[in-house]
């Protein structure tokens, strides 16, 4: 998180399972970032006419997003947009590239509402289990 003098280092586990006949992708989230302990919800989803995949997230610090995902399959790569509110409202900004089937590098950016200050950055590897 922007402001602290070292960074953070979190660790957590996702299970995420196809819903509604494959429409609708669930994600449960447990994980930590420090010291503190949280557990969160994601929803994806797919809109045909925009092409674009819908996503939702809420956690138990308070926090929901709400953004859009588009997917790059010649790279592998889903790239993300969304809102968010819980402490304040942001502006957030991630990718996920798949290096292979079982390996997902991510990384998620937050910004103040006006995008005049970074707030938090995140990077990690995922690994399918």
């Amino acid at each position: 998180m922007e402001g602290v003098p070292e960074p953070m280092k979190g660790t957590g586990t996702s299970v995420v399972a196809w819903e509604c006949d494959q429409w609708v992708m669930l994600e449960r989230f447990t994980g930590s970032m420090g010291e503190d302990k949280f557990h969160g919800i994601g929803m994806w989803s797919y809109d045909p006419k925009s092409g674009k995949y819908p996503m939702r997230w809420m956690d138990s610090f308070g926090g929901v997003g709400d953004g859009t995902a588009t997917y790059d399959a010649a790279t592998r790569t889903w790239t993300m947009k969304g809102k968010g509110s819980g402490m304040q409202a942001s502006v957030m900004e991630g990718t996920m590239r798949f290096v292979d089937d079982n390996t997902m590098e991510w990384t998620h950016t937050e910004w103040n509402s006006w995008k005049t200050q970074k707030t938090m950055s995140m990077k990690g590897t995922s690994r399918k289990q």
